[in-house]
C-alpha cells in the first residue's frame, strides 16, 4: 500500500509529468515505467477526498492496482 500526504492547497489541478523527472540528471536512469507510476499515483492523489485529522489530503493505492494500470499502458 502506498499512502501520500500533502496539504490540500498544494494540489495542482492539471495532469502533468514534472519536467524534473525528464531533464534532471538525478532521474536520468529512472525507467519510463517508474515515471509513469509517479504520474498515476499523483493523479489519484489529486482526486482524493480523503483527509486525516490535521487536514492533510491522502490517497491509497495498492501495489496490485498500480501494476494492473501499468500493464494496460
Amino acid at each position: 500500500m502506498i499512502t501520500l500526504f500533502k496539504k490540500p492547497d498544494a494540489l495542482d489541478p492539471n495532469f502533468f509529468i514534472p519536467e524534473l523527472l525528464l531533464k534532471d540528471p538525478h532521474f536520468k536512469k529512472l525507467r519510463g515505467e517508474a515515471k509513469l507510476a509517479y504520474v498515476l499515483i499523483y493523479d489519484r492523489f489529486k482526486k482524493s477526498k480523503l483527509k486525516d485529522e490535521t487536514g492533510n489530503v491522502y490517497c491509497e493505492f495498492t501495489i496490485r492496482k498500480l501494476m494492473e494500470l501499468l500493464q494496460q499502458c
